[in-house]
């Protein structure tokens, strides 16, 4: 079974002073609803990440880490990853699997289990 992960680009350096974002800041991809977005909202409280996200506002910036959150849905997080637009990502594994896309499995995260076929 497959579940959660976090992921980053193939290059180490995730072209981070290229993005559009604050240059001082992570920029992290979550997904925006649904149970992997409150099972990662939970992790991310209990890791002790501070942010705020406002209605109908996709970016949060973290009040007690130089990071900023982009909500997207889970389906688009590994392209964004590994395109270079976020530095890291939290999505399934079955989502990277069909996504083709190549990034770098960081973490198991042992959440949200997943059969792949």
């Amino acid at each position: 079974a497959a579940g959660v992960v976090c992921v980053s680009g193939t290059s180490l350096q995730c072209n981070a002073f290229e993005m559009p974002h604050r240059r001082d800041r992570l920029l992290m991809a979550v997904p925006k609803k649904g149970r992997l977005y409150e099972k990662v909202s939970k992790m991310l409280a209990g890791a002790g990440v501070e942010y705020v996200r406002k209605d109908r506002l996709d970016i949060a910036e973290c009040a007690n880490l130089p990071m900023s959150i982009v909500f997207l849905p889970a389906k688009d997080i590994a392209k964004y990853v590994g395109e270079g637009e976020v530095d890291l990502g939290i999505t399934g594994e079955d989502v990277i699997a069909e996504s083709g896309v190549d990034v770098n499995v960081l973490l198991q995260l042992g959440i949200g289990k997943c059969n792949l076929s």
